[in-house]
């Protein structure tokens, strides 16, 4: 139940329960100010009938800046009273005041919490300027200072000296209170929490304007002020670097029989050779094995089912059975040269100019099923099983299974049309007042049984429709941007198995095979992004890579949960960070900013900041000459990072 108490005391500033040996009363301790002074007193509340009494603990005149009461137990008296310069036990005695040396009288004491389950109370006390005090009760009242850290608005303590320090105005973070000094301090930062509040101006630029917007907050305040660069983006981070130029595609591979669901080897591909690299302990080491295609483009080389693996280059497709290492099947095209291709592991089509042939892989060999004629020349295509477009309400999911459905598009229209498998029957179109064309088609079921369709054009745009409807697929589509550059989709899978244990040599005996990894889309372009999901819909978010000309991922015992990048001056092993989002990048300029502005021109920031001439903040920039304070924050014309100027 919720009662009401009327308090005569309208100026009251902190209010806490303090022990008391009777348990039929409630004992309430409290500071505030009257006409003349600020003062101590306490009340009983009586429980059984909410009758409120004077108590026996009254002290007036007490510091005029005191803020808190940490209540004790009976054996070390009834309260701590903590002012800015002096602290006041409350005692069954008489007050005992004392005035610790480490309390500079700079900040007022605003914030505590009791630490550690030891029989005498300690509390860890905070001030306006991130200083923090240990105050003991024993005989006596003990305080001493042990660290900085950001402004603490409130204190939790957790256990074994973690103590989380949440703030409004910096950065929050996870202290830990060591028992000897650790550079001076007995605070060790574990880990920071972002934090951009309180935020008093911002500005958003694009400076190569290529539809990734960026945004500069002006955050924080006095010592904590700090500018917050806002870019929506995924950290890629480099493992290894081949030093190998000219290539355009890269594949990865599982060649050793019985597998253990990891990559062993790389195909690599450029405009009319290939080179197969595998991989030991000493690194990447190339590999003539006659099976495979060298002397043409290679334009998709997999893991397929029965222990296989396929080979799609300009001249041929080829089958080769891991067990024995031997061709099992081949397929040219005689005098026509092959164009695009699409396999899922389990059926393949490829296509020649304008005809399209759809093949069924068996256990050593492949057959045609179906082929199909249009009356244009194909630019992409791809194929897929959708579960709703099954006739025989197969079971199969994320597109492992016999593909039921085709999209492809065309070099002499824009539009994207759809086909039924393996009868190539037109199920519906999407018609286009765009003049590009479109280069890339792929699709991708980010989560389970909705099935997106991603297409991009060669301007960057890319169109995203979600396959929900039977009985129109193509009615709910959406438009971005992602470059300058055509795009090129590739679905890659992070964190997790690549393949599901049907494409995996000798997948049968694997138990413990992990589950399949997260979908994700690579975006290869002049600026590469990850098509992902996120928060029940799709999201896209640019990397710090530029200039990708195709990646694969790659999930080997030396780089696990990994992907290849090719750029054209480097093949490089990488690794996603998680995928979020939003990035943020501070810059703290210790001072209060208060106005930001941008000059597109010379790509320069204007700041105006707010500096609290206090002690303490003189103290730290009387060591600093003035000429390095900040003034303008610069972008580098080839990082993009930023630079602060100083005044001159």
């Amino acid at each position: 139940n919720m009662y009401n108490v009327r308090l005569n005391e309208l100026y009251t500033y902190d209010v806490t329960f303090l022990s008391y040996q009777n348990s039929s009363y409630l004992h309430i301790g409290l500071i505030y100010k009257d006409r003349l002074s600020r003062n101590f007193r306490s009340y009983l509340l009586r429980t059984k009938d909410m009758e409120l009494r004077d108590g026996p603990l009254a002290i007036p005149c007490i510091e005029d800046t005191s803020t808190l009461i940490l209540p004790v137990d009976i054996q070390n008296g009834w309260a701590v009273i903590v002012g800015k310069e002096t602290v006041v036990h409350v005692g069954n005695s008489a007050p005992i005041t004392t005035s610790p040396s480490c309390f500079v009288g700079e900040e007022v004491i605003h914030i505590a919490t009791q630490i550690g389950r030891k029989k005498h109370p300690c509390f860890l006390l905070g001030d306006a300027q991130g200083n923090l005090f240990v105050l003991s009760v024993l005989k006596d009242v003990n305080v001493s200072y042990v660290g900085n850290v950001g402004f603490p608005s409130t204190m939790s303590y957790i256990d074994k000296g973690v103590v989380f320090i949440g703030s409004c105005l910096s950065d929050s973070q996870l202290i830990r209170l060591n028992k000897q000094q650790i550079n001076n301090s007995y605070v060790t930062v574990l880990e920071s929490y972002v934090n951009i509040a309180p935020i008093v101006d911002m500005e958003i630029f694009d400076r190569h304007h290529q539809d990734v917007p960026r945004l500069v907050t002006c955050s924080g305040t006095e010592k904590w002020g700090s500018l917050r660069v806002l870019t929506n983006g995924v950290q890629v981070n480099d493992l290894s670097i081949l030093p190998l130029k000219r290539f355009k595609a890269t594949f990865a591979l599982m060649l050793n029989f019985p597998g253990d669901g990891k990559h062993d080897s790389l195909l690599l591909s450029d405009f009319n050779s290939t080179i197969l690299l595998r991989e030991s302990v000493d690194g990447f080491s190339v590999n003539n094995n006659s099976c495979f295609i060298y002397d043409s483009s290679t334009i998709f080389a997999g893991n397929v089912v029965h222990s296989q693996i396929l080979q799609i280059s300009r001249k041929e497709a080829r089958l080769i059975q891991l067990s024995d290492m031997i061709i099992v099947t081949k397929w040219n095209c005689n005098s026509e040269c092959i164009s695009h291709s699409s396999c899922n592991g389990w059926q393949f089509i490829l296509c020649t100019s304008t005809k399209v042939h759809l093949f069924n892989i068996s256990d050593g060999k492949f057959d045609q099923i179906n082929a199909h004629s249009f009356n244009q020349e194909i630019s992409c295509l791809s194929i897929y099983f959708i579960k709703f477009l099954s006739l025989n309400n197969s079971t199969v999911k994320n597109g492992m299974g016999i593909p039921n459905i085709m999209a492809v598009s065309f070099w002499n229209d824009t539009d994207i049309e759809l086909y039924s498998l393996p009868n190539f029957d037109l199920i519906t179109k999407d018609i286009f007042e765009e003049k590009t064309l479109f280069r890339s088609i792929v699709f991708m079921e980010f989560r389970p049984n909705v099935v997106h369709l991603l297409a991009s054009m060669g301007t960057g745009d890319i169109f995203i429709y979600e396959l929900s409807k039977p009985d129109n697929l193509l009615s709910v589509r959406t438009k971005s941007h992602l470059g300058t550059s055509p795009l090129h989709l590739i679905p890659i899978r992070v964190k997790g198995s690549i393949l599901p244990i049907e494409l995996v040599p000798g997948g049968e005996n694997l138990p413990n095979y992990p589950l399949l990894g997260e979908p994700n889309v690579f975006s290869c372009s002049d600026r590469a992004s990850i098509i992902h999901f996120n928060l029940f819909k799709v999201g896209l978010s640019y990397t710090n890579k530029q200039n990708i000309d195709s990646c694969c991922a790659y999930n080997s015992s030396f780089h696990e949960n990994s992907i290849v990048l090719i750029t054209p001056e480097e093949v490089s092993i990488c690794r996603i960070s998680d995928i979020c989002t939003y990035s943020i990048v501070s810059i703290p300029i210790y001072e209060s900013p208060r106005k930001i502005v941008y000059q597109q021109e010379n790509s320069v920031f204007g700041l105006i900041t707010v500096r609290l001439d206090s002690l303490s903040l003189r103290q730290e920039y009387s060591e600093l000459p003035r000429n390095q304070r900040p003034f303008s924050l610069r972008i580098d014309s080839q990082t993009d990072d930023f630079d602060l100027e100083s005044n001159q």
